[in-house]
């Protein structure tokens, strides 16, 4: 059901548009399709308001979740695309580049225990230069490389504050001394066409190979 102007026998200017859904739009139409600025609500409860163009998200907008997830920034047909900002439930936020829905580009993911990555990505992952923060103030600063099951990093471990490595006497503070495993669970939400629900990275030390092991967990 559709409440409000026309123009030449179509809808164009300012209406609401309500589906037997449940779902509704309320903003500006162009040519009969949903175009301008306006607001969607789903049945599912997640709300876009924002730019459209012919019935597609495209500009810059706000999707809020009904999960409780918020995404803010660029959009192009319907897709996350150029610099946003999402902010998950759980207090993780990433600020930086999208392509096709997915974390592209450079960008910096915080983690609510105060982690914290900063460098580039491709399809969702950390690839190519970045620096990876840990709370006491260590890092590792260096390459992260694309094969996502094991793989050698390319960079320098630099301590923070915790001075106790007992499962291994041998100073991190070396290059080329890293082990990364990576597990995905999975990369992009069917349902919302959503990055990913969480990531954590955790390290220690290996006893038999003397590598600090990095271990990154997208799911």
């Amino acid at each position: 059901m559709y409440e409000g102007e026309w123009r030449r026998g179509k809808v164009c200017g300012k209406g609401k548009f309500s589906w037997p859904s449940g779902a509704t739009y309320e903003g500006e139409f162009k040519g009969g399709r949903m175009d301008g600025f306006g607001t969607f609500i789903g049945s599912d409860g997640d709300m876009y308001r924002g730019s459209w163009s012919a019935d597609r998200k495209h500009g810059f907008g706000e999707k809020q979740y009904a999960n409780g997830d918020v995404y803010e920034g660029s959009w192009r047909r319907n897709l996350q695309e150029g610099q946003g900002r999402y902010v998950w439930k759980n207090g993780n936020e990433y600020v930086g580049g999208w392509k096709s829905n997915v974390i592209s580009g450079k960008g910096v993911l915080i983690w609510a225990n105060g982690n914290r990555y900063d460098g580039q990505w491709e399809n969702g992952v950390p690839k190519g230069n970045g620096v990876f923060t840990w709370p006491d103030g260590s890092r590792y600063v260096g390459s992260w490389g694309k094969d996502l099951k094991h793989q050698q990093l390319n960079g320098t471990y630099y301590p923070g504050t915790v001075k106790d490595w007992s499962c291994n006497s041998r100073s991190p503070l070396a290059e080329d001394n890293f082990l990364l495993s990576t597990r995905k669970r999975s990369s992009i939400d069917g349902a919302r066409g959503v990055w990913l629900r969480g990531i954590s990275l955790g390290f220690a030390f290996g006893n038999r190979t003397g590598k600090l092991v990095i271990l990154l967990v997208i799911s």
